[in-house]
Order: C-alpha cells, then structure tokens, then sequence
C-alpha cells in the first residue's frame, strides 16, 4: 500500500494519500480473494480426485 499512498501525495496532497490507501487496501484486498478462491479450488479438486481413487481429471491451469 505504500507505493500508493507515497505516488497519491506526491501528486495530490492529502485528498492524494487517502486515495492511495483506498486503492491500495481495494487491490490488495481482490488480489488475496483471488488468490484463495485459486488455492481453495485445487484443494477441493484435489479431494475429490483422492475420494473417486484418481478418476477425476486434473484441472487445466
């Protein structure tokens, strides 16, 4: 969140760094949903290959 709120001041005051830590915590904050929901759904392929013995096809990354 740093670069964001440094880049926000810089360019627009203070209006600028509440800004950036606004865009920043936004960012952040979908970038770690999509990486769970990502970790989640190999996890649950990954079980369901292991209960039907292995004949449930990999998922394409």
């Amino acid at each position: 969140m740093l670069p964001f709120i440094w880049l926000g001041g810089r360019w627009f005051g203070l209006n600028g760094v509440l800004a950036g830590y606004g865009l920043g915590v936004v960012l952040f904050g979908v970038l770690g949903m999509v990486l769970c929901f990502r970790v989640l759904g190999r996890l649950r392929d990954k079980s369901l290959r292991a209960r039907a013995g292995h004949q449930v096809p990999a998922r394409p990354d």
